[in-house]
C-alpha cells in the first residue's frame, strides 16, 4: 500500500498511492474478519443480481482521512493478485472486507486478466474493483486492508513484482488528499485500464473529484490498446 515517499504498486506492477507502513503499527483485521470461514461471493462477483451503485452524489468524507463519518460515503477499492490460486484469493478478500463491521458491499466488479506493468517477467494479473459504502475512515479502512493483504501472504520483494494480494483504496467520497500515508484519489488510478475497465462496469458515472471527470470520460481518453489488454474473466 503506501511509504512517506516511495509509493506501492496499484497492481501489475505500478508504484503506488500509500507510503509503506511499519506492520506491527498497523491495526489487526478483526479477528472474526480473518479466522471466518468466509463464503465465496456468489451474488456479488460479476453478477447482474446485485444492489444498483447509488448516485455519486453521496455524503462527504471530510477534509481529514482520519475522521469517520456518520453518514456513509462510497469508497472505491481495487484488488489484484497474480501468484496462487487468484481467483479464489480474491473471492476470499472481497468476502472479508464485505464483512468488516462498518462496510456494505454495494457491488464487485467481474474479474479481468491483465498484463504486469512496470515488470514483465511475471504472470498476468487477475484484477477488478468493489464499490462499498462505509462510515470508516480512509485510515482505519486501509489498516485492515493492509492486515488483510499480510493474512494473504503479501510480501514486497521488489518493486512492481508478483503478489498474491493488493488492495488500494482508489476513491473515498469527495476527499482529496496528499496526506504523507495516504494521496487519494489515488495518484494513478486515471490512467490505469486495469482499474478503470472494471470500474466503469459497475460505476460508470462516479466522478474522480480531483478530476471533476467520471469514470466513463476518464476511461475513453486511454489509448485502445491498453482498453484491449484487459480481458474479462467468464462468469
Amino acid at each position: 500500500m503506501l511509504n512517506p515517499t516511495p509509493s506501492k504498486p496499484l497492481h501489475s506492477g505500478d508504484s503506488s498511492q500509500i507510503n509503506a507502513i511499519d506492520s506491527s503499527k498497523v491495526s489487526p483485521v478483526d479477528s472474526y474478519v480473518v479466522n471466518a470461514k468466509v463464503s465465496p461471493i456468489v451474488s456479488s462477483v460479476g453478477s447482474s443480481k446485485v444492489s444498483p451503485v447509488i448516485s455519486s452524489k453521496v455524503s462527504p468524507i471530510g477534509s481529514s482521512i482520519d475522521s469517520s463519518c456518520d453518514a456513509a460515503h462510497q469508497v472505491v477499492i481495487a484488488f489484484g493478485s497474480n501468484m496462487g490460486d487468484s481467483v479464489s484469493t480474491l473471492k476470499q478478500a472481497c468476502a472479508h472486507i464485505a464483512a468488516l463491521e462498518g462496510v456494505k458491499l454495494i457491488k464487485t466488479s467481474s474479474f479481468y486478466q491483465t498484463k504486469p506493468w512496470g515488470y514483465a517477467e511475471q504472470n498476468d494479473f487477475i484484477n477488478g474493483v468493489m464499490l462499498v459504502e462505509t462510515t470508516l475512515s480512509p485510515t482505519k479502512l486501509y489498516e485492515h486492508l493492509a492486515a488483510l493483504e499480510q493474512e494473504f501472504g503479501r510480501k514486497r520483494l521488489f518493486k512492481n513484482g508478483p503478489r498474491t494480494l493488493d488492495l488500494d483504496i482508489v476513491v473515498a467520497g469527495d476527499i482529496i488528499s496528499d496526506n504523507p500515508l495516504m494521496t487519494l484519489p489515488h495518484p494513478r488510478a486515471h490512467e490505469r485500464a486495469f482499474v478503470l475497465v472494471p470500474l466503469n462496469e459497475i460505476a460508470p458515472d462516479l466522478i474522480f473529484p480531483d478530476r471533476k471527470q467520471s469514470v466513463s470520460e476518464l476511461l475513453a481518453l486511454l489509448p485502445q490498446q491498453d482498453k484491449a489488454e484487459v480481458m474479462r474473466l467468464p462468469d
